[in-house]
């Protein structure tokens, strides 16, 4: 079983050769390594292959040592998961063009708790960041498994949000599992191995390219019992995998915003197609079914003991960027005051400049 399992490694890292195709080498040999020993004139009777790829077959076995390719990989601590193993996700059978095979550092997601991804804007708002990072805790918390693509922005804090609450939480990549994308995600990339796992279709050393991130986007969507989009654009990559989960029979959430926020204009235009707002996190938690887990509720956070004038910016601060001059008209601090606590409440790590004389609480 090991040894066809190396060939089968090698077999899905033969240039050009897709899910659709390795279907059909399937259905014409017993296994991939009766492809590896197979005649030219035998690989060019197997219906849908293409002349170049018996080319790139043949040219691939040539300088190819299966076996020992396999057992790297098990040393650089990578699984491979096939559409056989009794691992491979269920949901993902369902789908169209399933992937062949998955690659895994750490593990997959059980089929025997809720699975959930949390989607959105790369460039995201304040609010944005927050509520990602709400929604991930909460559903970790919950006993959901949050799965998400580990891209910049809402990816990426829906994914701390449920490390910090010390839930399994899963990346899909547009790019093989040994190589960290974006770089900005490392300790991301380091951390969710140990709590879930980083998977992808795609084989090492796979580079990321464009054209891969919608192909990922079908994993994602297909791994997850219902699909959560937090910030989006009217034309957005989010989109597209809620698009993918409503064709799979998904729910789709999504996080209302003003209309006059080009970020929320993709939400909204979700919500008015019938996806169903988020308006608070037990109502999400009730729609999720999750009635078995404990009922969330609202922290109620209890401010530090701050000297007056810090005490009063701090008060007025929230987890939204506020302008240096809101925040001059809500405290009735001069200048000098407001930016001397501002700089004091930096100092100690209780709020941040989001950009240029706007100011957020941190978490």
């Amino acid at each position: 079983m090991e040894e066809e399992k190396a060939y089968e490694y090698w077999l899905c890292r033969v240039e050009g050769l897709g899910p659709a195709k390795l279907s059909r080498i399937y259905a014409a040999c017993p296994g991939a390594r009766d492809c590896f020993l197979m005649e030219k004139s035998s690989l060019q009777r197997i219906y849908g292959l293409e002349e170049k790829d018996v080319i790139n077959i043949l040219e691939s076995r040539k300088k190819a040592d299966p076996v020992a390719e396999y057992e790297a990989l098990l040393k650089s601590g990578v699984s491979m998961i096939g559409m056989e193993d009794p691992e491979y996700p269920e949901g993902l059978k369902m789908i169209k063009d399933p992937p062949w095979c998955l690659f895994v550092r750490g593990k997959l997601p059980t089929e025997r708790r809720p699975r959930v991804a949390v989607v959105g804007a790369r460039e995201c708002s304040d609010y944005g960041r927050a509520m990602a990072k709400t929604i991930g805790r909460v559903l970790a918390e919950n006993g959901v498994q949050v799965i998400s693509g580990m891209a910049r922005g809402i990816d990426s804090y829906a994914h701390e949000g449920a490390l910090m609450s010390g839930g399994d939480t899963y990346a899909v990549l547009g790019c093989g599992v040994d190589i960290c994308y974006p770089a900005s995600s490392r300790k991301l990339y380091e951390e969710i191995p140990k709590m879930g796992g980083v998977l992808s279709e795609f084989s090492p050393d796979e580079e990321p390219r464009p054209a891969l991130f919608p192909v990922r986007n079908r994993i994602i969507s297909g791994i997850s019992d219902a699909v959560i989009v937090v910030e989006a654009r009217k034309r957005s990559g989010s989109l597209i995998t809620a698009d993918l989960a409503l064709s799979q029979g998904k729910d789709i959430y999504a996080l209302p915003g003003r209309i006059t926020d080009s970020l929320s204009g993709g939400t909204n235009r979700l919500i008015s197609q019938g996806a169903t707002p988020i308006v608070s996190m037990e109502d999400l938690l009730n729609n999720l079914k999750l009635t078995f887990a404990p009922f969330y509720k609202e922290e109620k956070r209890s401010d530090p003991a701050l000297p007056e004038k810090e005490a009063a910016v701090y008060g007025k601060l929230t987890e939204s960027a506020k302008k240096l001059e809101e925040l001059l008209k809500e405290t009735g601090l001069k200048i000098p005051e407001l930016t001397e606590s501002l700089l004091r409440l930096t100092a100690a790590g209780l709020c941040e400049e989001s950009f240029k004389n706007c100011y957020r609480r941190k978490n």
